[in-house]
């Protein structure tokens, strides 16, 4: 990341500055934050009153993909979030 090719933001410059910025996320792979809005939570399955043992038990098993799915994203989200502002700061 070369954060010396942003130019410090001045209040007259920002379009110049948010197109050097957005240019040095993409490049290095860390704009997912600011093209991606961030993922919701899914809910925990809820068990029904006329459901049975067995489909709860498969509602509560691809729940558990759904939840991996969004732990990776979310943890994606989060740590590109934090290096697009540690930049943004740094220019």
């Amino acid at each position: 990341m070369n954060i010396a090719n942003i130019p410090s933001l001045n209040g007259s410059n920002h379009r110049v500055w948010r197109e050097k910025y957005e240019l040095e996320l993409v490049l290095n792979e860390i704009d997912y934050a600011i093209t991606s809005p961030c993922h919701v939570e899914p809910k925990e399955p809820v068990r029904g009153d006329n459901e049975s043992d067995a489909d709860f038990a498969a509602r509560k098993r691809d729940h558990a993909d759904i939840r991996m799915k969004y732990d990776i994203d979310h943890r994606r989200w989060v740590q590109s979030n934090r290096r697009c502002l540690l930049v943004a700061r740094a220019s």
